[in-house]
């Protein structure tokens, strides 16, 4: 979507860096990973919370975003391989800290809590 980079939304309280982001899935750890946010992996992460951008799921929309202080809400449905999925998420951004839950209609949750461990120069996410 070439109109993405013109929308402008509040901002996530959430600092460019390098993140460590620990996951688990229906309370088992899954693993931690590290990733690196710089200032437009943060506009685009924000974007994907409201079903655009290059983070965004091709196969998903979403809706009902809100974001109350540092809470973002959100819900997509995502329809892949013949079946639909719909998932609610909420997340807090703290700065250097965010926390979230993502429950699914299938009786997953998937759970993340990450904090930003440091500076980098290089995304993550591609170009």
């Amino acid at each position: 979507m070439s109109v993405v980079a013109t929308l402008a939304w509040a901002g996530l309280n959430m600092r460019p860096g390098l993140w460590e982001i620990a996951t688990t899935l229906n309370g088992a750890p899954v693993g931690t990973v590290k990733k690196c946010y710089l200032p437009k992996d943060v506009n685009n992460l924000e974007a994907s919370q409201h079903g655009a951008g290059p983070m965004a799921n091709p196969h998903c929309k979403t809706s009902g975003y809100q974001a109350v202080g540092d809470m973002v809400t959100f819900r997509t449905t995502c329809k892949e391989h013949g079946e639909t999925t719909v998932s609610d998420a909420e997340v807090v951004f703290e700065g250097d800290r965010t926390a979230g839950e993502i429950r699914s209609d299938n009786g997953t949750t998937t759970s993340f809590e990450s904090r930003r461990v440091g500076d980098c120069s290089v995304s993550s996410f591609g170009k």
